[in-house]
Parts: C-alpha cells; structure tokens; sequence
C-alpha cells in the first residue's frame, strides 16, 4: 500500500513539474537560461555611400530590448514612427531598452563599433535608419548578426555579416 502512494506521489510531483516547465517555455517574460546568449552581435561597422539618403545624413538607431512585450510593438513602425515616438517608449519603458543613435554623414565609414556592456542581455536588437524615403525605414532585426556592415545606400539600406 505504501508503495503505491508514494507512486501516486511520484507521479503528481512530476506531473507539476512539467507543467510549470512548460509554461515558463512559453512565458515570454522568462529569461532564457543563463549559459544561452541572447543576441549574437559582437559589433558592427556603418559605410555611408556618397549618395546615401539624397546627400543628407542619416539618423540611425540600434535600440538594444531587454523587455519582450516592446519587440513585436517596435517591429511594427518604421523608422519615422519611432524617431517620433521614442521619447513616449523612454518613458514608457524606462529600463526595457538602451538606444545607440548615430548621425552618418554621407561619404563616412565608421571603425568597429563596440557595443554596450549588457548587450548581451538583450533579447532582441532593432536597428531604424532614417531615410527621405519610405523604402529605407523598414526597421531590420540585427539579432541574428554576429559583426555585420551596415551599408546606407542611397535608398535604403543594406546588412551583409563580416
């Protein structure tokens, strides 16, 4: 008889520990587990063609996020959208996310980048490049990269892994 409560114990005990298992691989809020990375950036560099953006500067942000609900919401925007509104997310989401913002001049090359120091931490890294024209705001997902170039061509722009 003995034998057979501590099986149903058993039993009970691990079918709890699925289940709160399962639901913390679905909780986004979650953090991954401490020995996975988050992002693989390492660091970037920035060229800037002649005739990038018309011969005006472009305004580039690469907005490090460290709260999940904010990835889906900004990949949502273009770059105008969130220039407009990342003062609103500051506040918003006052420790969700560090932006590193940039003004490349046309004709401009940057040395290798270095990234800030809890970067890693990041579960998502979004990159929006302020073009004239609509082609060039599409926000890009720099998460997957490792040390990319970031090309700002004269409408838009292109990511290519070093």
């Amino acid at each position: 008889m003995r034998n057979v409560d501590h099986r149903k114990m058993s039993f009970m005990i691990l079918a709890v520990l699925m289940t709160v298992l399962a639901g913390c691989a679905q909780n986004p809020g979650v953090k991954k587990h401490f020995w996975e990375k988050n992002n693989n950036l390492e660091s970037f560099r920035i060229f800037c063609s002649r005739d990038a953006n018309n011969n005006t500067p472009v305004a580039l942000d690469l907005v490090f996020i460290y709260n999940d609900l904010l990835t889906d919401e900004l990949l949502k925007m273009d770059a105008d959208a969130w220039f407009k509104s990342k003062p609103d997310f500051s506040l918003k989401f006052r420790n969700g996310f560090d932006v590193m913002s940039y003004e490349v001049v046309p004709f401009s090359e940057t040395d290798t980048v270095k990234l800030p120091g809890k970067h890693r931490k990041a579960s998502s890294i979004i990159m929006f490049a302020k073009y004239l024209t609509k082609a060039g705001s599409t926000p890009a997902d720099m998460t997957v990269y490792k040390k990319p170039l970031i090309r700002l061509e004269k409408d838009n722009y292109i990511i290519v892994e070093e």
